[in-house]
């Protein structure tokens, strides 16, 4: 495995050496199917050039629409990843500099051969092609010309901000209704292993910034999390239980604390015991829940902002168990107060935030930036009625491992109009060790019963035994201040 703090071959030095002026000389070749030609190039961004005016030249005389459209859909499907693209196009470029007898071309080090060279500098990533060489990486970022792997700046970098913007242009043919300008600087997209890219173009930024994460992960159980060390296993009969017993549960935290994981660790909990018929709303397809459980009747939707409003009463009316929402940034809160509003439980989504007593207030901005005549407090009590359960996750100095921090109850006292917090499992950092306290509300528990019995009686079991072992030292109650 490389290093990836390693020096490695500058590509912007070595294209600023290489830019010179040779003559190709072209004589006609007839044997080799896919190259009809043999060339002399005298660098490797001579041989890039050549290699992409050949092709375009040999489609351009292509009569046939159909194949036209089906040479472009192959573009577009390499440049998100499809590994039968990429190997059609990296063997057809191999076929040509094997024709034209150009195997020896020197190519920068950051690329894995000759022909995986070519296809990058024309068709796909350029120098960032490398990231894919470290399957445990789990971000990079390309600001300007720049490439940064998990934060740290890499010695390759883009030739110029023409290529990075042909870069951009190519991710966003991947979905017909994807556009980014000045007037939409912003987009996200999906790569095809489900890598999420988020690109952002001046004017909202000074530089063209693309951003990748990567899912690391295939096993989505909670079993699997105890194993990650993201929760002890002391606690996994508490897991299943608020997996099972369907308590309305955000998991929240900052950005790679593993929210989304865990989201679907709940999700493959509950349909161990049980079918559902769920809808999933997010703004891009990120959480993939019918990939993870291809059988399962899961109804999967994009939108965003208004065209999320308009859409939500249709979904509204279907016959669904529980609704999920990838993630609450706008108006997703307000549908998620309609999914638990509608009578049955289970809801799931993920917000970014780290005090869970800071949730209610939130929010309720959040509805009120959409309904500014509706009350304040009236909405935050609205929050705490509705959301039962938080869990509060964390990223780690080692980024591939995260923990569960916190697990609190959220409470709505319809006598004294009190919101508040109740802890039930934190982490200790001077210990090392998670601590417990057994106080879930009765009127919680009995709900949970009613969806799964067995798993609730078990969870309570084991917080009233782990809180005698291990209790939870000092307050564990928060009050929010200045609901009414």
């Amino acid at each position: 495995m490389q290093d990836i703090n390693q020096r490695v071959f500058d590509i912007g030095e070595y294209i600023a050496e290489q830019r010179q002026t040779n003559d190709i000389q072209v004589v006609e070749q007839v044997s080799p199917k896919k190259a009809a030609l043999i060339i002399r190039c005298e660098n490797f961004l001579e041989l890039c050039d050549t290699v992409y005016e050949y092709f375009e030249q040999a489609y351009d005389k292509n009569n046939d629409s159909k194949k036209s459209v089906e040479r472009l859909g192959l573009q577009h499907r390499a440049i998100i990843g499809d590994p039968k693209a990429v190997k059609v196009l990296k063997d057809e470029i191999l076929d040509f500099i094997r024709a034209n007898n150009l195997l020896n071309t020197v190519f920068p080090s950051c690329y894995i051969d000759l022909a995986d060279a070519v296809f990058n500098e024309v068709y796909g990533w350029g120098p960032l092609a490398r990231w894919w060489m470290f399957p445990k990486s789990q971000s990079a970022l390309v600001l300007d010309t720049q490439i940064f792997y998990d934060g740290i700046l890499q010695k390759e970098k883009f030739s110029s901000p023409d290529r990075v913007w042909e870069l951009i242009h190519s991710l966003t043919l991947k979905e017909a209704r994807a556009r980014v300008n000045e007037h939409n600087p912003d987009l996200e997209v999906e790569m095809f292993d489900g890598t999420r890219v988020s690109i952002s173009i001046p004017p909202r930024g000074h530089e063209y910034e693309i951003t990748f994460r990567k899912f690391l992960l295939d096993d989505f159980s909670l079993d699997h999390l105890v194993t990650l060390g993201t929760v002890p296993e002391e606690a996994l009969p508490l897991f299943q239980g608020l997996a099972r017993g369907l308590p309305n549960t955000l998991i929240v935290g900052p950005v790679r604390s593993g929210k989304s994981h865990s989201l679907k660790a709940f999700v493959y909990e509950r349909f161990k015991e049980k079918t559902y018929t769920v809808v999933s709303m997010e703004r891009h397809f990120e959480l993939a829940l019918r990939k993870m459980l291809p059988f399962a009747p899961i109804i999967e939707k994009q939108a965003v902002d208004d065209e999320l409003h308009e859409i939500f009463p249709t979904v509204l009316r279907k016959d669904l168990d529980f609704g999920i929402m990838g993630e609450i940034r706008s108006v997703e809160a307000e549908c998620a107060m309609l999914l638990c509003e509608r009578g049955t439980k289970g809801f799931l989504g993920t917000f970014h935030i780290k005090h869970p007593h800071n949730i209610p207030g939130s929010w309720a901005r959040l509805i009120m930036d959409r309904f500014p005549n509706r009350d304040y407090g009236a909405e935050v009590a609205r929050v705490a009625e509705n959301i039962d359960i938080v869990i509060v996750q964390e990223e780690l100095a080692d980024i591939s491992k995260k923990r569960v921090t916190s697990v609190v109850e959220l409470r709505f006292n319809p006598i004294t109009l009190q919101v508040s917090t109740h802890e039930i499992m934190r982490y200790d950092y001077e210990c090392d060790e998670w601590r417990y306290k057994f106080d879930l509300s009765e009127q919680l528990i009995r709900d949970m019963k009613i969806s799964s019995s067995k798993s609730t009686k078990n969870m309570v079991s084991t917080l009233e035994r782990l809180e005698k072992i291990k209790p939870i030292i000092g307050e564990n109650k928060t009050v929010f201040q200045g609901v009414m």
